[in-house]
């Protein structure tokens, strides 16, 4: 699991920070849990982000061959990044382009 500690939580309240570090925490967990990689990603723009955490399975094969924390994420390339932090809806089987 890799995870951009210093960019994590910028902006945020303690408590949304905290929320945010526990779900940063287990995020191996989820990644294993579901068989897919899994990420933390901060909108940096209206159609930019920055992964700032990424957690590949240990039950399943990943689509990343290295370690994507701290690559920019493009609204046209990750559809469901901006359509979750846009509607506040989980997003669910929408297929990315990868980084």
């Amino acid at each position: 699991m890799y995870v951009d500690w210093a960019h994590l939580c910028l902006g945020l309240s303690a408590a949304d920070g905290k929320r945010l570090v526990s779900l940063a925490e287990n995020l191996q967990a989820i990644a294993d849990l579901t068989g897919a990689d899994a990420f933390l990603d901060r909108i940096t723009g209206e159609n930019t982000a920055i992964v700032t955490a990424q957690a590949q399975p240990d039950t399943g094969v990943s689509a990343y061959a290295a370690n994507i924390v701290g690559i920019e994420a493009y609204a046209e390339n990750e559809p469901a990044v901006f359509r979750a932090f846009y509607t506040k809806m989980a997003i669910r089987d929408i297929r990315a382009v990868t980084q």
